[in-house]
């Protein structure tokens, strides 16, 4: 409000000096003062506007992203007010030529010191837009460290390991890096080989199998559309075992739930191994031992 009140003023006061037709040495002293105040005028409005423009970055609009206004802030109204000496320069008519150079220089050398800083701001700005990760999420960076995503700045992101270390990693580093989300998978991947002893009959098998695919499709634990796999099968023999592979998905990817699935299955394969009249393989090995005559 004060800077428009300041510019109607100072349009007025054009007006009326081109209407009393001022003689040129102080009508142009005069000029340049009211435009002097007109700049800044508005480069204090910009100024105090500054910190509502850079809060707009920590709306609900990007709540996922916490972001660090306070240099941000300092940043803009620096650059304000640096346009605004340059502004007031020009309407006093001095030569900055040389100074507008030797900034170009400074500029050039800051851009070369600051480049990792520049690399990690505009490999924050890209894995904000392609979405690749929120805050909460549960991430695997190239395939070895695994930890939750606590927050995400513009040059940083904080990521908590499971032995709870929290990690700054270089947005630089994560933009380049093969990510995996787990919390963006729809269902967790369940697959068991069950082996049976080897002398188990072909009808005690073939009960085992059959009873775990009606366990499959009953009880509900597990994805039953055409989008996730599912199989039950003799998969083969081995030295010591009769095989069965049990291939499924779960219906939700919660972790507590994957447990619950698993304890579930377990309980039902030992049941249903009970009831066919059979047991469960381990590995054995047998060795023979050859008694020597005593003398």
């Amino acid at each position: 409000m004060r800077t428009t009140s300041v510019l109607i003023v100072t349009f007025a006061v054009f007006v009326v000096l081109e209407t009393l037709n001022v003689p040129n040495m102080p009508g142009d002293i005069f000029r340049r003062v009211m435009a002097s105040i007109a700049v800044i005028a508005v480069f204090s409005g910009w100024y105090n506007l500054s910190g509502s423009f850079v809060s707009l970055l920590q709306s609900d609009r990007f709540g996922e992203v916490r972001m660090e206004a306070g240099w941000m802030e300092r940043v803009a109204r620096f650059g304000i007010l640096l346009f605004a000496i340059t502004s007031l320069l020009e309407v006093w008519r001095v030569d900055i030529s040389g100074a507008l150079t030797g900034v170009g220089v400074l500029g050039a050398g800051l851009a070369i010191a600051t480049q990792d800083l520049i690399r990690n701001l505009v490999a924050g700005m890209n894995n904000m837009s392609e979405k690749r990760f929120a805050i909460g999420d549960s991430i695997q960076i190239d395939g070895s460290f695994v930890g939750t995503v606590e927050s995400i700045d513009l040059r940083s992101t904080l990521i908590r390991g499971f032995d709870q270390i929290p990690r700054h990693v270089p947005n630089s580093e994560l933009s380049n890096a093969v990510v995996l989300n787990y919390s963006h998978r729809r269902h967790r991947r369940v697959m068991l080989s069950i082996p049976l002893l080897l002398d188990s009959t072909e009808a005690q098998v073939l009960q085992v199998r059959d009873t775990l695919r009606e366990h499959l499709s009953a009880c509900g634990d597990f994805e039953l559309s055409e989008e996730a796999p599912k199989h039950v099968y003799v998969e083969g023999l081995s030295e010591c075992a009769v095989t069965i592979i049990f291939y499924a998905w779960t219906t939700t990817p919660e972790y507590d739930n994957f447990l619950r699935v698993n304890e579930s299955l377990s309980l039902k394969i030992l049941e249903t191994v009970r009831a066919a009249g059979t047991e469960l393989a381990y590995p054995t090995q047998s060795i023979n031992l050859r008694g020597s005559a005593i003398p």
